[in-house]
């Protein structure tokens, strides 16, 4: 479970990027490097900060225009870390113009068409383990809305969370389903 949700204090990590996302053995997701973390004020659920810190290609563009610093930060980070589970691609690629993965695609995640072009090529779409389109376009979806410029407009780190289990309860209920099929398949041959 992501702390923003379980305690009542304002939390902000601050740097939240795919480095500091760690597997266990479970395939659990723990979070790292605690250096900047940041306990935001109760009373306020934004704080400004004089001094930007983060990781570029990750930070909240409002944070680094402004220096407001809102929870809602993690969830624009986290949704960085999602672009690059979907495209294959880092957060900043200097190679490109734009450098930064956000503005390469924010506007790749509404039409399959446009998304498949910019998914990761490693992705299984074929075959055994493969990603229905329709799980793409979901999960596209919880992207557009974790790095949505107006933070108003961003979820919670608990409605993200469970916008993402959703996309995977229904692309392992397809898997179950076209496994149910192949068996069925397979005795009636």
């Amino acid at each position: 479970n992501y702390k923003h949700e379980n305690i009542q204090l304002n939390r902000c990590h601050r740097d939240i990027k795919t480095s500091n996302l760690l597997l266990d053995s479970n395939m659990n997701c723990k979070i790292s490097d605690f250096g900047i973390f940041r306990l935001l004020p109760n009373s306020a659920n934004l704080h400004r900060r004089k001094t930007l810190q983060g990781s570029w290609g990750y930070i909240c563009p409002q944070y680094a225009r402004t220096g407001q610093l809102s929870t809602k930060a993690d969830v624009f980070s986290f949704g960085v870390c999602l672009l690059e589970l979907l495209t294959g691609r880092p957060a900043i690629d200097n190679s490109r113009t734009p450098r930064d993965l956000v503005s390469q695609i924010e506007d790749s995640l509404f039409e399959v068409a446009t998304l498949q072009k910019i998914m990761d090529p490693l992705l299984p779409k074929k075959g055994r383990g493969q990603w229905p389109i329709s799980n793409a376009m979901q999960f596209a979806q919880v992207c557009s809305k974790c790095i949505e410029p107006r933070v108003r407009k961003r979820p919670s780190v608990h409605s993200m969370l469970t916008s993402l289990e959703e996309c995977l309860d229904e692309s392992n209920n397809i898997g179950q389903l076209k496994s149910r099929k192949t068996t069925e398949y397979s005795f009636s041959d």
